[in-house]
C-alpha cells in the first residue's frame, strides 16, 4: 500500500503483524502518487556496523557510514539507506512496540530530511490559510492548545506530525487521527473513542483533520505558566526547534535539513505560557494563538 504522509507517498511493505505500526504512527490515508520512499517492517534487525555507536541521543544509539543510517532504541534498529526505511525488531511487550513505533517516526523522519522538506512534532493549527506550528516537550500543553484552538473554529491538521516545507513556507499534517485529552474533549462536547493507557486521551476520527497545505506563519512553543502569557522569541537559533524536529538531531540528519531547519527558526516564533488556572487555560490559549497569528501574519 502507498500512503499520503504529509504530502509525501510513502510504499509500506510490512510482515502482517507489523502493518499496524505503519497506520498507527502515519495514519491510512492512500496516495495515487508513486511512491519517493519506502517503509519495510518487519521482524529481521537491520545490523548496524560491529563498533561504538557514533552518537547517544536520547536513549538511541546511532551510526552512519556513507548515506547510511542506522539507529537503534531498545530491541529496535531501523536503517535509513538513501530512500529507503527498514525497521525490525521483536514486537513482544510495551517496550517493543514502542520502540518500533518509535522507529517508524525517526526513519521516515531521517529519510523525509531535505533542504527543503523536514518532518516536525507538534500540533498544526490554521485559519484563513494561514498555520501555527505548535511545539513542547511531552506533556507542556500542545494538545490542550490545538483542542481549544479547533473547538473554537480553527482548522486542526494534526495534532502530532506534520511535513513543512519552511523555504516556501507551507506545511501539511500528517493525517493519523488525532489524541486529544478527554478531559478537555468532554467540556467541549467533542466525542471519541477512549485511548487505552493512563494518558487519558480521546481518539478522534481522521476525518477530524483539515486536508491540504497552509501557509506556515509562525511557531508556537508552549509551556506551562502563571497567568498565561504570549512572547516573542526575538533571537532564534536552532534550538528553538529542539521540540519540533520529528527525529533526534544525529549528525548526518542534521546535515541533510540543515537548510530546512534555519528557514524554520526563521520564521516568527513565540511562546504561549499556559495560564495555571485551568478554569480559563483553554481559553486563554485560544486568545494567544489569536495573537500569535495576527502578529506572525503582520511581520
Amino acid at each position: 500500500m502507498v500512503i499520503d504522509v504529509g504530502g509525501v507517498a510513502v510504499s509500506v511493505v510490512a510482515d502482517p503483524a507489523y502493518s499496524v505500526f505503519a497506520t498507527d504512527r502515519i495514519g491510512s490515508l492512500r496516495s495515487a502518487e508513486p511512491p519517493t520512499i519506502v517503509l519495510r517492517l518487519g521482524p529481521d534487525q537491520p545490523a548496524p556496523p560491529e563498533r561504538d555507536p557514533d552518537q547517544h541521543l536520547e536513549m538511541i544509539d546511532s551510526w552512519s557510514e556513507g548515506n547510511d543510517l542506522w539507529m537503534k532504541l531498545g530491541n529496535a534498529v531501523t536503517l535509513v539507506s538513501g530512500n529507503e526505511v527498514i525497521v525490525g525488531g521483536s514486537i513482544d511487550g510495551g517496550a517493543g512496540y514502542k520502540s518500533i513505533d518509535l522507529m517508524v517516526q525517526f526513519g521516515l523522519a531521517a529519510a523525509m530530511a531535505s533542504p527543503d522538506r523536514i518532518m516536525v512534532h507538534g500540533a498544526v493549527v490554521a485559519k484563513n490559510d494561514e498555520a501555527l506550528l505548535v511545539v513542547g516537550k511531552s506533556g507542556r500543553g500542545k494538545s490542550t492548545a490545538a483542542t481549544a484552538a479547533m473547538a473554537n473554529g480553527w482548522e486542526l491538521l494534526t495534532d502530532d506530525l506534520a511535513v513543512a516545507h519552511p523555504v516556501k513556507r507551507r506545511v501539511r499534517g500528517v493525517a493519523r487521527p488525532p489524541r486529544i485529552p478527554a478531559d478537555l474533549a468532554s467540556s467541549y462536547g467533542i466525542e471519541g473513542r477512549l485511548e487505552l493507557g493512563e494518558r487519558g486521551r480521546l481518539i478522534l476520527d481522521v476525518e477530524t483533520l483539515a486536508r491540504g497545505d497552509r501557509r506556515l506563519a509562525g511557531l508556537v512553543q508552549v509551556d506551562h505558566g502563571d497567568s498565561g502569557s504570549l512572547t516573542r522569541v526575538q533571537q532564534a537559533d536552532l534550538h528553538a526547534i529542539d521540540d519540533a524536529l520529528a527525529v533526534p538531531p544525529f549528525g548526518p540528519v542534521m546535515r541533510r535539513h540543515l537548510v530546512s531547519a534555519a528557514a524554520l527558526v526563521s520564521i516568527p516564533t513565540f511562546q504561549l505560557q499556559h495560564a495555571a488556572d485551568e478554569t480559563i487555560r483553554a481559553d486563554r490559549a485560544v486568545e494567544l494563538l489569536d495573537e500569535a497569528l495576527r502578529l506572525a501574519v503582520e511581520g
